[in-house]
Parts: structure tokens; C-alpha cells; sequence
């Protein structure tokens, strides 16, 4: 098995919790029905990081900073984000992240592949959340 897809398994148990008013989950290959449910004309989105990204492994400060930076250019964009955290099934690693709500893919791969992340989840009402690798 290739070090790519152990990182696709590590991926897909991934949690992607979505900081609003109630904490939504998300799981690749799952359809989110309570997102939907919470956000009733979205029509597609993404969570993405700018933590550590591969092979690099940063401290949190340099993560901050880049997390900080991948902010300012969703502002910029004007996209509307929530925070969230993407946390490892057995709970070793975690990443600050971002939901973005009703980014279409070809701009959320541009984002992810410029901070140097493998893949990111994206999703859309049609298909539910998918993993997407950025190369």
C-alpha cells in the first residue's frame, strides 16, 4: 500500500466538525442531511485546511499564521466560512479548519493546492462529501 493511500484511509475516518450554533459532522462518502438541514440553499462546499501541509509537519504557530492567511483570502473572495476542525479517528491529530459554504470545486482546489494540502473534502447536494486530492 503506497503512502498515498494510507494517507486516503486516514482521510476518509477523518471527522470534519463544522463549529456553528450546533456542531455538525461531516464523513466522506457520507450525504449530509443535517447540513443540509441547516443550511437549506447551500448548494456546495468544501472544508479545507492550511495546516501542515505535505510532507512538512509545522508548529502550531506556523499553522496559526497559515490558517490566519487562508482566512483573509476566503474574506477576500467573499465567501462565507465557519471554523471547524478535522480530527483523526483515533483522535492522535487534529487540524484547524474552514467550512465554506458555496465554493464551487475548481476555485476550493485552486485554495487547497496553494497552501500545499494533498486533498480536501468537497461536496455538493447531488453527490454528498467527497475526498479530493489536489495531485
Amino acid at each position: 500500500m503506497t503512502e498515498k493511500d494510507l494517507l486516503k484511509n486516514e482521510f476518509i475516518e477523518t471527522s470534519y466538525i463544522i463549529h456553528l450554533k450546533k456542531e455538525i459532522t461531516l464523513k466522506i462518502g457520507e450525504y449530509p442531511s443535517e447540513l443540509l438541514n441547516y443550511f437549506p440553499k447551500i448548494e456546495s462546499w468544501a472544508f479545507i485546511t492550511a495546516w501542515n501541509p505535505l510532507p512538512a509537519i509545522l508548529s502550531n504557530a506556523q499553522n496559526k499564521i497559515r490558517n490566519s492567511e487562508l482566512l483573509a483570502q476566503f474574506n477576500a473572495a467573499n465567501y462565507e466560512t465557519y471554523p471547524g476542525i478535522g480530527i483523526s479517528k483515533n483522535e492522535k491529530w487534529s487540524e484547524a479548519s474552514f467550512f465554506i459554504v458555496n465554493i464551487d470545486l475548481e476555485a476550493a482546489h485552486s485554495i487547497a493546492s496553494q497552501f500545499g494540502q494533498l486533498a480536501f473534502l468537497y461536496g455538493d447536494r447531488e453527490r454528498g462529501n467527497e475526498l479530493i486530492f489536489t495531485h
